[in-house]
């Protein structure tokens, strides 16, 4: 019998990084997307529902980032075309290629008069590179593979116990919730109603902009939670456009699925807090943790750095006041790596009891 480790109160981080070995883009990709979509704005595409995203043999990176754009840029003109003037997108990918190197939602932030815009192109995007195939590719760089190897009791029951695990995600997909969804169901041969319940059990807040709800993650009489297929699948372009008007980025005021407090109060009571593949920007840094807090006291949040050098770690750290120290000794580890041997450490430390 695998022995079960316990992680309670242990909250993961996760940035675009995490997303990457599933085939997403990188904060920078997604921005020069999002520009190929507008340049490129096709007036007579037509939405073909069975070509994208579903192939069944995974592709390699470049072929995903192509059919992405495609797929998107079928659906943004096929939508966009009777509902957004041309001199709005083209004025929105002018703004863009000459605003400084920010993400996309740092752009929009400022200049909101594009959000209906972006939200398309963002949702046809993020549609586009989800695809089934790429959940259990590659499982070398597979986190979420090394997560539930490592740390789950093969039973239900465990899931059982609401708190164990949580997630705050900055990325835009669901590919960690359909992982988790499938995971259940080929693991424990459960239904939806039961993988819900599961899913349930672990507490996964989206900071920013999410694509939607999967059917799973929602119950009868839910409101406000729009049931968007994992890809897209069956949805027309004007059905995605009229699905991305209800999208929300967090600074938007009528923003209400986004619950800071909470985020703030899960790392600031964590026992660990893990970040993967995260950019350690300041914003974003500032939106999940208090840095007014007294500084002898958690919140204390360490991770992947991947490629980070010592100057970059030196000055997260220093703006942080020593809150978020990115973990330097592993810059060279992916998400996977680092799983790895942060589960490493957790057995370690359960081993010689040092965790409840």
């Amino acid at each position: 019998m695998k022995k079960e480790i316990d992680i309670i109160d242990t909250v993961f981080i996760l940035g675009a990084g995490a997303s990457w070995h599933f085939g997403f883009p990188t904060g920078p990709e997604l921005r020069e997307d999002i520009l190929h979509v507008l340049l490129n704005h096709p007036k007579n595409s037509m939405f073909d529902s069975d070509s994208f995203p579903f192939q069944k043999t995974p592709l390699q990176r470049p072929s995903i980032r192509a059919n992405a754009r495609k797929f998107a840029s079928a659906v943004f003109g096929t939508a966009s075309s009777p509902q957004i003037s041309s001199s709005t997108i083209h004025g929105m990918a002018d703004s863009l290629s000459k605003a400084p190197a920010t993400t996309i939602d740092q752009f929009i932030e400022h200049r909101q008069e594009f959000l209906p815009l972006a939200k398309l192109a963002m949702l046809s995007l993020i549609l586009g590179y989800e695809r089934f195939s790429q959940l259990g590719h590659d499982a070398d760089q597979n986190w979420f593979h090394e997560l539930w190897a490592k740390l789950y009791n093969p039973d239900p029951k465990w899931f059982d116990k609401p708190g164990r695990l949580s997630f705050v995600i900055f990325n835009y997909d669901r590919s960690l919730q359909e992982s988790m969804i499938r995971a259940f169901a080929s693991l424990f041969n459960i239904q939806n109603d039961q993988a819900r319940k599961c899913l349930e059990a672990i507490e996964i807040h989206h900071v920013n902009m999410r694509a939607g709800y999967l059917a799973e993650e929602t119950k009868k009489g839910d409101r406000g939670k729009q049931i968007i297929p994992y890809g897209g699948a069956g949805l027309t372009a004007y059905r995605i456009f009229e699905l991305s008007k209800e999208l929300r980025f967090v600074f938007e005021p009528t923003h209400e699925s986004i619950d800071l407090k909470r985020i703030k109060s899960l790392i600031e009571n964590s026992s660990q807090t893990i970040s993967l593949g995260f950019g350690y920007d300041n914003e974003n840094i500032g939106r999940i943790i208090d840095l007014e807090n007294d500084r002898s006291v958690k919140p204390l949040v360490s991770g992947s750095c991947f490629n980070m050098n010592r100057l970059q770690v030196n000055d997260v750290s220093k703006a942080t006041h020593k809150l978020v120290i990115p973990d330097y000794q592993n810059n060279s580890l992916n998400c996977a790596q680092y799983v790895r041997q942060c589960v490493s450490m957790i057995e370690r430390n359960y081993d010689r009891g040092l965790m409840a």
